[in-house]
């Protein structure tokens, strides 16, 4: 989570930490993938790689 966030603007911190967190607490590995997958083509902040 540190790395991700690590990563992101300020100003950007809680919206993400909030979203990516719903991934890691996942039952299983299939709701992991539909929520990163969800999270990936949200795109309301762009984050550059």
């Amino acid at each position: 989570m540190r790395n991700i966030l690590a990563k992101v603007r300020v100003q950007h911190r809680n919206i993400i930490a909030t979203e990516i967190k719903e991934v890691f607490h996942a039952k299983d590995k299939q709701e992991a993938e539909q929520l990163f997958m969800k999270f990936t083509k949200n795109g309301k902040i762009s984050i550059p790689t």
